[in-house]
């Protein structure tokens, strides 16, 4: 299986979208619980086998571009509308859902949505897309958790919290609680970093480095919360060449921009191939998130925990990682080339220009500009000052 790349959506328009979003969770058969955190719960949905209209599509770089969305995944979370403590709801008996405020959800949506847009230009976007965000108040509270909870079996218990969930936030105003929902593409085929090869210098391990150096380098963001748990590990053949993994990178509720002379320093190392000294600048004081656990993220960026031998192995191992990258873009290209010339109306160039990406929620794709290897090439060398790889 590979990663849907992405989904393409009809409209941008909200009430558009919501009509679209609630149609889908009417269609489906059932809908899961997948994980929960203290931020958020998240639900797998899934439309039946059979013949149900999906007016989301798939973008991946091959013959399967435009196909039906099958599933998605909603991530629910508590909104508070006042400056007021955090509230925190006992989800568990060892854990609380605590709420977020409007700011802190619309700068998830957004922070996600930039990203996602500055890496699909090869359909290949290293996090979901965005399909669905909306804040419920007052009685579309119930509206909308009763559409959610028809469809998750009788047995969950997540299902009886939600209830009560939406109960009390309804009842009671003065908390100034409300229901955020977030629709997105799931990734499908795919498992926690956390549950691969522990060791240090291992080729899925090297994997969640180079995306978190990626996101970097492409976007100029620091995520901020690169745990084993939000770097996912998809069975995917096309993303690397000659491999069958790829990493994607998930939640950006505490990811910030880097400031210029850190992301100076990064690219710098990236240039002289220091990837794991580049990766130690994400946890520098200066552009990590004030509330990072420096203490999570040890396997990922700090090289003090590693000797030179395997600082060294590391270096090369992500290097190559770069080096396959381009020659799996080289691949995509040709074949979207080759599928483009058979169907212009269905299949896009790559890269897709930007006014395709500016469309991509809109779902109007015709084509784009061709972007050849030489001419990445010469990009890569006036943004790196080397032509030794493209990033």
């Amino acid at each position: 299986m590979k990663q849907n790349g992405g989904i393409l959506g009809p409209y941008k328009r909200t009430e558009h979208s919501e009509s679209i979003f609630r149609e889908y969770l009417h269609n489906a058969d059932k809908i899961v619980p997948l994980r929960s955190g203290s931020y958020g719960m998240v639900f797998k949905v899934s439309l039946p086998d059979e013949p149900v209209e999906s007016k989301y599509s798939q973008i991946r770089p091959d013959e399967h571009y435009g196909e039906p969305v099958k599933q998605i995944v909603i991530k629910i979370c508590i909104v508070q509308t006042d400056d007021k403590e955090r509230y925190k709801i006992p989800f568990t008996k060892s854990k609380d859902l605590t709420a977020i405020s409007p700011n802190e959800f619309q700068n998830e949506i957004n922070i996600q949505t930039d990203i996602y847009l500055k890496t699909v230009k090869y359909l290949q976007p290293i996090c979901p897309a965005i399909v669905y965000a909306n804040i419920f108040y007052g009685d579309k509270i119930h509206s909308i958790t009763q559409d959610i909870c028809d469809k998750i079996p009788s047995t969950s218990e997540i299902k009886t919290y939600l209830r009560s969930l939406a109960d009390i936030i309804v009842s009671d105003r003065s908390l100034n609680l409300n229901i955020g929902i977030l629709g997105m593409e799931i990734i499908s085929d795919a498992f926690p970093l956390y549950t691969y090869n522990p060791k240090e210098q291992s080729e899925e391990i090297n994997m969640g480095r180079y995306i978190v150096l990626k996101l970097a380098l492409e976007t100029g963001y620091n995520h901020n919360d690169f745990h084993m748990g939000n770097i996912m590990i998809e069975n995917d053949s096309f993303y690397f060449s000659g491999l069958s993994r790829r990493p994607i990178i998930v939640d950006f509720g505490r990811a910030s921009k880097i400031p210029a002379h850190i992301m100076s320093i990064i690219k710098e190392q990236v240039e002289t191939d220091n990837y794991m000294e580049a990766l130690s600048y994400l946890c520098h004081p200066d552009t990590a998130h004030k509330s990072i656990n420096r203490s999570n993220y040890k396997k990922i960026c700090n090289p003090n925990e590693f000797g030179k031998t395997v600082m060294m192995q590391n270096n090369i191992q992500i290097k190559r990682l770069f080096e396959l990258r381009e020659t799996a873009i080289d691949n995509n290209v040709r074949v979207m080339r080759r599928l483009h010339d058979q169907n212009p109306g269905k299949y896009p160039l790559l890269p897709v220009s930007n006014a395709i990406k500016t469309r991509l929620y809109n779902g109007i794709i015709g084509g784009g500009k061709r972007n050849n290897k030489k001419t990445r090439k010469m990009n890569h060398t006036r943004k790196l000052k080397t032509n030794r790889r493209r990033i």
